[in-house]
Order: C-alpha cells, then sequence, then structure tokens
C-alpha cells in the first residue's frame, strides 16, 4: 500500500524526534523537503498531466512548493511536539502545498473526471 504525503509527514516528525534534540535547522529541513518531494513525484509526475505539465517537470515543481513550506511552518519550531501537534503540523504544510499549488496552477487544471480529485498518494486520509 502506498504511504500518503499525510502519513509521511507525520512518521517524519516522529522519526526527527528520535535523531534531534528537536530542532529544525536548515539541513534538516533541506532533507525533509526531499522527502516530500520524492513522495509527492512517486508516480513519476503523472499526476501533473491533469495541469496540462510534463510529468518531468515534476520534482522542479514539487519542489518549489514543497520548500517555501517547510521553511515557514518547521524552522519556528524549538522544542518536541506531541503526537496530536504532528498531525496538525503536517495538516498545516499540506493545506501550505495545496494552497501554493492551486494559487500558481490551479487555473490549468482539466476538466476531467480523472482530474477532478488529487491522486491517492496526495490525499490525506479524509477524502
Amino acid at each position: 500500500m502506498k504511504r500518503t504525503l499525510q502519513a509521511l509527514l507525520v512518521t517524519s516528525f516522529v522519526l526527527i524526534a528520535a535523531q534531534k534534540a528537536w530542532a529544525f535547522d536548515k539541513a534538516l529541513v533541506d532533507q525533509f523537503s526531499g522527502q516530500v518531494s520524492q513522495l509527492i513525484c512517486s508516480d513519476g509526475g503523472a499526476w501533473l498531466k491533469c495541469f496540462r505539465m510534463q510529468p518531468s517537470a515534476c520534482k522542479n515543481v514539487a519542489d518549489s512548493m514543497v520548500a517555501p513550506c517547510a521553511e515557514q511552518i518547521l524552522l519556528p519550531i524549538k522544542g518536541q511536539l506531541a503526537y496530536d501537534d504532528g498531525v496538525q503540523t503536517a495538516q498545516r504544510l499540506m493545506g501550505c502545498f495545496n494552497e501554493r499549488f492551486e494559487q500558481s496552477y490551479g487555473s490549468q487544471r482539466l476538466a476531467t473526471e480523472e482530474c477532478s480529485k488529487p491522486p491517492k498518494h496526495l490525499r490525506s486520509e479524509a477524502q
């Protein structure tokens, strides 16, 4: 079963907590951003066809959405997050990614059934 973006975010916070004294620095945020971008593009970027883009552009598109959100939301965190706070942080990150993407590319979305909702690997558990 493929992991969803939300599951990756929460799992990453738990793993980071075990490895670090729980402060996000630029290097850790960059590493985290790279993992998120990999998951976003785990289908080879095929989902970008719904936005009239080439799948090969996925890494660049994902990086441009993920990095600013991760820096904005994660760099201010200076202490360990409780599980519920980790879930809320994951949801804030997902909201930031989605908002940035929709602002940049939403108007290019194809009006097809297939493109009406995000691909499975990018959906939250609630979708």
